[in-house]
């Protein structure tokens, strides 16, 4: 990923400060611009070599401020101060250096820190920003990321915010966005360029008075999805299904879906009916009800059937320890739902991430050896799985004694070394999200 770009490392005119002359660069820098964006390119996760380069000689300047201006991040810092409006700065910077505007091709937005839930909008508060957004290129942006507080919506957000907003939107060289605020049919402004949609929580309200302009009058054909949200996934997937939106999910390669109830498995079955022939990767977590719904049901809401091209396949659930007798497990869910898979497939790598909790209990019951071990007899069977190349197991919790978690499941899956093909590790984060999956 290119250097992020953000007004608290930007001292106005600091990149445009010219080269000392040099005798020797006049013949050195007669290179075709083509070759110069391409030896520039190899600098692009390096920035302290590019800001160097930009001051070698005016033929190297464009090319590595193009990249190093090339995303503009705008977040505000943990903890939060009271008052967070870089819009005045960077307005100032852009009406100082109106080229580096120019060069922005990516906009994240975090209206508040992901920990300060507690904090004001600061985006709402913020009159000078959408000034400064649109004195960028709009109709060159290729990513944009606006993330909002759960206690912020849609509706706090100024008109001319608002309008800014639906302008990224409508890029014509849009293809990823992200969303966690805005209403879902926010979509309805975006271009057929977009290739890649994550969508969050959102307000369950809808646009109104949209342009007539920027309606769009072509389908989506999109690549990747991601449906990660506290409430209402299966409202969400029936809003891309639905033909008058004109979203087409038939040639989705990656798909990321978070449930939070177990209406959400119904809807990622209708999904998966839609992009079978296409998906290669694929990331759900089930509802966390789904091992007590499993119990009783005894049948899978969706299955993996038909995905004849997965090769990816990652699950996220939570083990829980109620009590001695008690003991919330999806694992024997995520054992039925890899043998829905045909026999033989392609797939070549199954994450599993699993975290555990407890509930109202001083003791808990050690985990079953049982399902563990039909899980370990599956990733092994070679004739179900052939092209499996490793089978990774994540062990995780905030609150539980990971190392002698650890212990026991390796105790559970036999030969565990002497075949490579199944690792067990310990979470580096304690517990896994959508960020670190999706």
């Amino acid at each position: 990923m290119a250097p992020s770009l953000t007004w608290l490392t930007w001292p106005p005119g600091f990149w445009f400060r010219p080269a000392p002359p040099r005798k020797t660069a006049t013949r050195l820098f007669h290179l075709p611009p083509e070759l110069i964006r391409h030896i520039i390119g190899f600098l692009e996760d390096d920035e302290q070599a590019l800001r160097a380069t930009s001051l070698v000689a005016s033929a190297f300047r464009r090319p590595a401020q193009e990249i190093l201006f090339s995303e503009l991040l705008l977040e505000p810092p943990y903890p939060a101060p009271k008052h967070f409006a870089p819009g005045e700065k960077l307005l100032s910077l852009f009406e100082q250096s109106p080229e580096i505007a120019g060069y922005v091709r990516s906009i994240f937005i975090l209206d508040t820190p992901l920990l300060a839930y507690e904090s004001a909008s600061w985006v709402c508060n913020d009159v000078q920003l959408p000034e400064a957004l649109g004195r960028v290129s709009l109709d060159k942006i290729q990513a944009f990321t606006l993330h909002q507080g759960r206690r912020y919506s849609w509706s706090v957000l100024s008109a001319p915010m608002k309008d800014t907003i639906l302008a990224i939107c409508n890029s014509p060289s849009l293809v990823s966005l992200s969303i966690a605020g805005p209403p879902i049919d926010i979509i309805h402004v975006c271009r057929p360029s977009l290739k890649n949609l994550d969508i969050g929580n959102g307000t369950p309200h809808r646009l109104s008075n949209i342009s007539t302009s920027m309606q769009r009058n072509a389908s989506l054909k999109l690549q990747s999805l991601s449906l990660v949200r506290d409430h209402d996934v299966h409202e969400a997937v029936d809003y891309i299904l639905n033909p008058f939106n004109r979203i087409d999910v038939g040639e989705l390669e990656t798909l990321c879906v978070f449930a939070s109830e177990i209406e959400d498995h119904d809807a990622m079955s209708s999904l998966l009916t839609e992009c079978a022939a296409s998906l290669h990767a694929l990331t759900f977590q089930p509802a966390s009800n789904i091992a007590a719904h499993y119990i009783t049901n005894e049948e899978n809401p969706f299955t993996l059937t038909g995905l004849v091209n997965l090769r990816r396949l990652t699950i996220c659930y939570q083990h829980v320890f109620v009590d001695a007798n008690n003991v919330d497990d999806p694992l024997p869910w995520v054992v039925d739902l890899l043998r829905t898979m045909q026999a033989p497939n392609i797939l070549e790598s199954v994450h599993l991430f699993v975290n555990h909790d407890f509930a109202d209990a001083d003791t808990h019951e050690p985990q079953r050896a049982e399902g563990w071990r039909e899980l370990h007899s599956l990733l092994v069977d070679r004739k179900r799985f052939p092209a499996l190349q490793h089978a990774d197991i994540e062990l995780g919790s905030h609150n539980l004694d990971i190392d002698e978690i650890y212990d026991r499941v390796e105790g559970f899956l036999p030969d565990l070394d002497s075949i490579g093909l199944v690792r067990l590790k310990k979470m580096s984060s304690g517990l896994c999200g959508p960020d670190s999956v999706c």
